[in-house]
């Protein structure tokens, strides 16, 4: 406003000073610059977004209102928008937000609402939103999408409607459940599993059976790896029924573990499997190849046990070339001074009084419950590099690592989880020490992939992260037709992402120097009930921002191009008609204003 002003005084003073006709175009060309930059972004009223699911009655409301909404975006109808002449995707619903002249006093939202990234994208709140009822069918899904052979795939989510679950693989019938609504609750959850029995890509199928008879069934697609678990040495100060469950496991599975326990003084105890190292093995003889190994496991006292040379071998490992660090605390009470190798890891204060007491434990990528195992409630002070590994129902970090150099150093004041086998309960055991080993492990030996658990569906974003050692990595997708295309991805902290929106069903392959994930997308009318409720939940979220009331938007300058265009135009003709002596030809031989004779 202020460059409005001083433009348009400029021209008026040229004119009081100097006159003439050309002090007349300064004057007009100075009026509209100062024009443009005047021009405000006025309140305009309501804009009404009519989303999919909106009903005729709500369509019929908005004509009788008192007051009729400035703009109706009808994003419902085939041609997504019937008030934006041309606009095919919302990314020109987003630019016309921002572009438009018009600020609304409010946005109204019938039906199911927008997605997530749709809000993100018009940057606005949402000041009223009615969904044409209550949500219906399945509403809530989960599931992984990459295993590795031996570990189980386990479907938990929720469902707005009573039947019965199957969950069906190659080999017919896995798991069941049955779903009871009962009266004034809108749902119920339900959790399926089962254990893929082979390599490779795998096709589930999750078929729903209704209350009246009606069959609906959903593909649960899942790529299971061969078993590649990282090479664990495990050295204890004692044989343990902890370490022998964990050495079963990983020896069923393939992996390559080394277990190293004291028997008396000077004599140790050990047990490989899948390794080839010489049968007569020490603790010296095993350090010397601990370049092969991706975890080593300490208990507390196996620590002092060791030579100078041996841990700062240990510490150097973990330094220069990653090794990943576990120290396993045990049952001790109170807990004794800490004299290893932590990198600044630090126990909360504890006086010795904590009692035993049954916890449920939570951890990263845990998509259900675990069962309760008995313990102390003793954990970690978390800061900015202190992460926390599994936590308890009561908030405390019962494990954590922290980064020393290319590696990490963790401590677990968990206890024995081997009761878990006891009680039956074997697949939280092997979930549990499959994410603390997949965490901890020596980074560099493989890449990871990760997204968002549950279907992917086409012409939907999806982020993909990739942590790998590359900088920066060469991602390549084939999509099912074997059309190849690169993706650019960014870098954020430790690792690496890319959005990526499927144009087509099936399997697609991503694919870098070092390894491969597969992903299936699915069509979207595959899974209507569950896209409703991520739009209705992203929706509501964006509605929940306006809980505290926001001031009536105020008049913003705008420029108008128009204006600027056609200024710089008359400017442009005084300065050339001024060059090329216009004025003086057209005047002849007469006196301008304010020129001497």
């Amino acid at each position: 406003m202020a460059l409005g002003v001083l433009l348009l005084a400029a021209g008026i003073g040229f004119w009081l000073t100097r006159g003439g006709r050309r002090a007349w175009l300064y004057v007009a060309a100075c009026s509209l610059l100062s024009g443009a930059v005047l021009s405000d972004r006025t309140p305009s009223g309501a804009w009404v977004l009519l989303t999919e699911g909106s009903s005729e009655a709500q369509r019929a409301a908005l004509g009788s209102r008192p007051t009729e909404p400035a703009r109706i975006l009808d994003l419902a109808s085939p041609h997504r928008t019937r008030e934006l002449p041309g606009a095919e995707t919302r990314r020109d619903l987003a630019y016309w937000f921002r572009s438009a002249q018009e600020e609304p006093t409010s946005v109204e939202v019938f039906g199911w609402g927008l997605h997530a990234w749709d809000w993100r994208r018009l940057d606005r709140s949402v000041d009223r939103f009615e969904p044409p009822g209550p949500l219906r069918g399945l509403s809530e899904i989960y599931w992984s999408r990459q295993l590795r052979l031996g570990e189980p795939l386990e479907l938990s989510g929720f469902l707005r409607q009573e039947g019965t679950l199957r969950l069906i693989g190659p080999a017919g019938e896995e798991d069941a459940a049955s779903i009871e609504v009962t009266e004034g609750v809108d749902g119920a959850a339900f959790r399926l599993g089962t254990v893929p029995r082979a390599a490779g890509r795998l096709l589930f199928r999750l078929q729903f059976e209704s209350s009246d008879g009606t069959i609906s069934t959903r593909d649960i697609p899942v790529a299971v790896e061969p078993a590649q678990t990282p090479a664990v040495l495990w050295l204890e100060s004692a044989p343990s029924f902890e370490s022998r469950a964990v050495r079963n496991w990983l020896t069923d599975l393939g992996a390559p573990v080394a277990v190293g326990a004291r028997i008396t003084r000077g004599r140790d105890r050990w047990q490989q499997a899948n390794l080839g190292l010489d049968p007569e093995l020490s603790t010296e003889r095993v350090l010397d190849h601990l370049d092969r190994f991706d975890l080593l496991v300490l208990d507390l006292q196996s620590w002092p046990d060791l030579t100078i040379s041996q841990r700062q071998r240990i510490e150097q490992e973990i330094v220069q070339d990653g090794l990943g660090l576990l120290v396993l605390f045990g049952g001790s009470n109170p807990l004794p001074p800490i004299e290893l190798p932590l990198a600044g890891l630090e126990p909360l204060a504890d006086d010795g009084a904590v009692e035993p007491r049954p916890l449920r434990l939570w951890w990263a990528g845990a998509e259900s419950q675990t069962p309760l195992l008995p313990g102390l409630e003793r954990g970690w002070r978390l800061d900015g590099e202190t992460q926390p590994l599994v936590v308890s129902d009561g908030g405390t970090a019962l494990a954590a690592w922290r980064p020393w150099g290319r590696g990490r150093v963790a401590g677990s004041q968990l206890g024995e989880t081997f009761p878990w086998l006891l009680q039956g309960e074997g697949k939280a055991h092997h979930r549990l020490w499959s994410h603390l080993i997949e965490e901890l492990a020596r980074p560099g030996r493989g890449e990871r992939w990760r997204w968002r658990s549950g279907p992917v569906l086409r012409d939907q974003p999806l982020d993909l992260v990739l942590q790998t050692a590359a900088t920066p990595p060469e991602i390549t997708l084939t999509d099912p037709t074997g059309h190849q295309a690169r993706l650019a991805p960014w870098q954020e902290v430790d690792h690496w992402r890319v959005t990526w929106r499927p144009r087509a069903t099936g399997w697609h392959r991503l694919a870098t120097t070092e390894s491969e994930a597969w992903l299936f997308v699915s069509p979207p009318t595959d899974w209507t009930d569950w896209d409703r409720a991520e739009r209705y939940r992203a929706t509501q979220t964006a509605t929940r921002a306006l809980e505290a009331p926001e001031p009536p938007p105020t008049p913003a300058p705008r420029p108008a191009p128009w204006f600027w265009a056609l200024g710089t135009l008359l400017l442009l003709l005084v300065w050339t008609a001024e060059g090329l002596g216009w004025w003086a030809r057209s005047s002849g031989s007469g006196t301008q204003v304010g020129e001497e004779p």
